[in-house]
């Protein structure tokens, strides 16, 4: 798959273990146009990113549960994925994504604005 700066071919991985969060924030990003994996866990992340090559992971898991082992191990996976250490901010991350939505003009939304507003 090309390494595209557009929505309609970019891939978003999501790391949350919270099905709720994980959902509602897969839902916007595919409204937007992007095509989206999930995943609940380190390994299941792993796995995928061994399977596809994302553009992007957003990466919400606890300390416990692997989150800063999660972004090594993707980061060594796919040395060239944009990866935000999301973990705690998932809820502020579907706020953002919602009003980049609302005012860009571009559509679908590029991968750098949504990356840029994401990594603050």
């Amino acid at each position: 798959m090309p390494n595209s700066k557009t929505a309609p071919e970019a891939l978003v991985l999501l790391v949350n273990e919270d099905p709720a969060l994980r959902g509602a924030l897969a839902k916007i990003l595919e409204g937007a146009g992007y095509v989206v994996g999930e995943t609940g866990s380190v390994s299941d992340a792993q796995d995928a990113a061994r399977h596809l090559r994302f553009d992007l992971a957003l990466v919400d898991l606890a300390a416990e549960a692997g989150g800063e082992d999660a972004v090594r191990r993707i980061r060594r996976e796919i040395p060239e994925i944009k990866i935000v250490d999301a973990r705690g901010v998932t809820r502020r991350a579907i706020d953002t994504i919602t009003g980049l939505i609302e005012s860009s003009p571009q559509t679908p939304l590029s991968l750098e604005l949504l990356y840029e507003n994401l990594r603050d």
